[in-house]
């Protein structure tokens, strides 16, 4: 961090002899200079390199709020910019916010979870038209999950979603109605409830989910994982890989991330594939396969 420290005060000092219109973020075009830029382009190169160098330890370890990480990254196109005298095209970056969540599948109702009384956890859920619920916008935590979330206006029947469970307090009663097709029942006090609070769109960076299997059904979504790249595990696939291929090792193989780095990936899930052709690149070898359900594909954030 000394080096990143150091390299951002030269940054900030260079930064402040631009022109106004580029604090504005209009695009400028650097003014011809009164001696040969080129005599300096190696010396300037340098130091674009140690700043871009020094912006990427910033985004990865979030080491300041997205609009100061824009701005950083914005200084460097300028400088590169004025090191090729040519116009600035400043793009917007969307970085993730916040800390990545945990995101959980395969649970069928909340309980046993009275140490998580106040927090929002991320599951996947597919909307089901079976399975009793207790309550009506607070139900409780026995109530089924998949059935609730399609009274709660969350996700439809046989529809795959990911949503946002509040874990609260029991109530001391529960009222049943009749919502989009499911008819809740009332009852008495129970010790633990829970309430949908998000349909996942809002949440911008999930936890490693290890593969993309429980992700069956979200063709064309994409989603933001914080991810470390590993050599270790089966991967499926060259690009598109099979939704049981452990991410992380994936993110190695297609170039996104080296091994023992931690950073933000974008997948976007696919359908399945007839046939996947593995390959060797980036120190992994993947593996061939013939047909499979669901396929992704993990990239760089844009």
């Amino acid at each position: 961090m000394k080096v990143f420290a150091v390299t951002l005060i030269s940054l900030v000092l260079l930064w402040t002899a631009l022109p106004g219109s580029v604090l504005g973020y209009e695009a400028w075009t650097p003014p011809v200079p009164e001696m040969d830029i080129t005599e300096f382009h190696g010396e300037l190169q340098t130091l674009i390199e140690r700043l871009d160098e020094a912006v990427t330890l910033a985004v990865q370890n979030r080491a300041g709020s997205p609009a100061f990480l824009d701005d950083l990254e914005d200084i460097v196109a300028a400088f590169q910019a004025l090191a090729l005298q040519a116009p600035i095209q400043f793009t917007e970056r969307l970085l993730p916010l916040g800390p990545a969540v945990e995101i959980w599948s395969s649970r069928t109702n909340m309980t046993g979870l009275q140490s998580r009384i106040g927090e929002t956890i991320y599951v996947v859920i597919r909307g089901s038209a079976s399975g009793t619920v207790w309550g009506t916008d607070i139900y409780t935590a026995d109530s089924h999950l998949g059935a609730a979330a399609v009274h709660a206006g969350m996700v439809r029947v046989d529809e795959l979603g990911i949503v946002g469970v509040r874990m609260l307090p029991g109530e001391g009663r529960y009222n049943g109605s009749s919502r989009n097709g499911i008819t809740t029942r009332d009852y008495g006090s129970y010790s633990l409830a829970y309430e949908f609070v998000s349909d996942g769109s809002d949440i911008p960076l999930f936890k490693d989910p290890g593969t993309l299997t429980a992700f069956t059904g979200l063709a064309g979504r994409t989603l933001a994982f914080e991810v470390t790249g590993s050599t270790t595990g089966a991967v499926w696939g060259t690009d598109l890989y099979t939704a049981d291929s452990r991410l992380a090792v994936a993110a190695v193989h297609a170039g996104v991330l080296a091994p023992g780095q931690t950073g933000i990936v974008e997948v976007t899930i696919y359908p399945g594939q007839q046939r996947y052709n593995g390959s060797n690149q980036n120190g992994v070898r993947s593996n061939n396969w013939g047909s499979y359900h669901t396929s992704y594909r993990v990239t760089l954030p844009n």
